[in-house]
């Protein structure tokens, strides 16, 4: 006979995937006697599994979601910089080509975290403004 400890600790290790080989080695139980215990306690060692996946789930989607919500930030401020130096004409510090890359690498990186996010259109002058910047250059346009 085995202690009810043996036993709950059989259910966590299930829980978390291990496997019986492994749990018998651990517990210095006969697989026999687990395969027992696994139908016994079925529904319990599910629900603890289930428990142990939305934990990392949790954990995962949690971490994703603040490092999401970083690059959204940092998203905003490169496009507000852009946004600035080109309405003010102060494009000697950073070029503007080098704003936009930033900018992009930004967007695929949050696209990546998380791919039905998106961090919208680029504004990268005034809507107002009727300019335009060609793609291979990254400069304004006539």
């Amino acid at each position: 006979m085995h202690s009810i400890e043996i036993k709950n600790r059989f259910i966590e290790l299930r829980a978390q995937g291990y496997s019986m080989p492994r749990i018998s080695d651990a517990l210095a139980v006969p697989i026999s006697t687990l395969s027992d215990w696994q139908a016994q306690h079925r529904n319990r060692i599910e629900r603890l599994k289930a428990e142990v996946i939305e934990r990392i789930e949790d954990d995962i989607l949690g971490a994703s979601a603040r490092q999401a919500e970083m690059l959204a930030e940092k998203i905003d401020v490169v496009e507000k910089v852009i946004s600035q130096k080109f309405q003010h004409d102060e494009l000697r510090t950073c070029s503007l080509r080098e704003l936009v890359w930033i900018s992009g690498r930004l967007r695929g990186n949050l696209a990546r975290l998380h791919p039905k996010t998106s961090a919208g259109p680029v504004r990268l002058v005034p809507e107002a403004t009727e300019t335009a910047l060609t793609p291979d250059t990254a400069e304004p346009k006539p």
